[in-house]
């Protein structure tokens, strides 16, 4: 039985999952405080409800941390986020937690999380962050701590994974996209995430489509990133559902407009 929280109708739209993009959390610089905080994603969860989305992601993507774990007051934040916003919403709620701090991630399941993206798990890659002042750092899982903490604290949790993920550079060269999704399969991710270069920058429709022939017709395929009204019909020809946070609003500074999210679902049948 799949643990994907969201439903799927053979009949209707791909299920659209939607970004809640967090400013800096308590604890980092230019934090606007947990009480602005929580009414952004507040007003950002109501707008995906209105908008017909299938589930919510919480990312801290203004996130400056050293290496991939997150400190206490900033992971604390979001646990007190999730748990107030799960509470309140019926759509199924997920979270990102940046640079890719998977221990911290797992533990916001007891809050309320169902589901848990995680940027990278089976790639040893290098951060690229183009947008961040923090010096480049590499990021290899271990799997035996992952396994770990998910059986541990989120047994029932999704898990989804992205491969050769954007803002990252790939440390071994010979690591073919096929493979990495064939090794993250069977280290236990429940879909696959493909994205493009960047936040807002699409993958190609082939690079989706090597991931779907690689994971196999029962495997959930996520397009990760640059997915909008023109190009989603192309982008979900070989994928199961889309993430999306840009194409929500008119700049990622701005809240997200339900109107923009009606538009999306309404192209993703």
């Amino acid at each position: 039985m799949s643990r994907l929280p969201w439903t799927s109708s053979p009949n209707g739209p791909k299920p659209l999952l939607g970004m809640l993009h967090l400013d800096p959390l308590p604890g980092q610089a230019g934090s606007p405080g947990f009480p602005a905080l929580l009414a952004r994603a507040r007003a950002d969860l109501r707008a995906l409800e209105e908008g017909g989305a299938a589930a919510a992601l919480l990312e801290n993507w203004k996130d400056e941390s050293p290496g991939p774990f997150l400190g206490p007051d900033a992971a604390a934040a979001l646990g007190a986020l999730a748990a107030i916003l799960s509470r309140e919403s019926a759509l199924p709620l997920g979270v990102n937690v940046l640079p890719n701090d998977y221990r911290t991630a797992f533990g916001l399941v007891p809050c309320g999380v169902s589901f848990v993206w995680l940027d990278v798990f089976v790639d040893r890659v290098r951060t690229d962050y183009a947008y961040s002042p923090v010096p480049a750092f590499e990021v290899e899982v271990d799997l035996e701590d992952l396994r770990a903490w998910r059986a541990r604290l989120a047994p029932e949790a999704a898990l989804l994974a992205s491969v050769h993920p954007k803002h990252y550079a790939l440390l071994d060269s010979d690591d073919t996209l096929e493979a990495s999704t064939q090794r993250a399969l069977e280290a236990g991710a429940d879909a696959i995430v493909v994205t493009g270069a960047a936040t807002g920058s699409a993958p190609d429709p082939a690079r989706v489509a090597q991931v779907r022939a690689a994971a196999g017709p029962a495997a959930c395929v996520i397009v990760g990133s640059g997915v909008d009204a023109s190009n989603a019909p192309q982008l979900l020809v070989a994928a199961d559902a889309a993430i999306v946070g840009s194409s929500l609003k008119t700049s990622l500074s701005d809240p997200i407009d339900p109107t923009r999210v009606r538009e999306l679902v309404a192209s993703f049948g």
